[in-house]
């Protein structure tokens, strides 16, 4: 029979690190969502936990492609604002801000007047740079 002392130490050392790398660390339980954390915390998580990292992405990116909710999609329409970021972050972004102007352009433009007039800046020359769509696709969401 396992007494506490033996479940605290079952806890510690088998359950505690497979949690997310920034529950345990970063004390996240402040920021506004899962996204913002793993944002704030992105390199540390990237290297500690790159399965997590790119979880919590995809599933952003899912809330972004159905458009039900335009604050979700810009949401993820404001991950423009990260810089210094490993390149295939940098080419997934690109991808999915391409994608979802091209194939939803009417919640790309209702999400992307959410953000604030910088981030739409930033955005815009996303667009004018495309990595995976053609230019005259993305006009429409400029």
């Amino acid at each position: 029979m396992l007494r506490w002392k033996d479940i605290v130490l079952l806890f510690i050392f088998i359950l505690l690190p497979s949690l997310p790398a920034h529950a345990k660390d970063f004390g996240c339980q402040k920021a506004k969502s899962e996204l913002d954390c793993v944002i704030k915390f992105r390199t540390v998580i990237y290297q500690k936990n790159p399965e997590y990292f790119w979880k919590v992405l995809y599933k952003a990116r899912d809330h972004a492609r159905i458009c039900n909710s335009a604050k979700k999609t810009s949401q993820f329409l404001g991950l423009v604002r990260i810089s210094n970021t490993p390149i295939e972050l940098q080419e997934f972004l690109s991808e999915e801000f391409e994608t979802l102007c091209a194939e939803n352009p009417i919640c790309f433009k209702k999400a992307k007047n959410l953000l604030d007039s910088k981030l739409q800046v930033k955005l815009n020359k996303s667009l004018n740079n495309p990595l995976f769509r053609d230019i005259d696709e993305l006009n429409i969401c400029r």
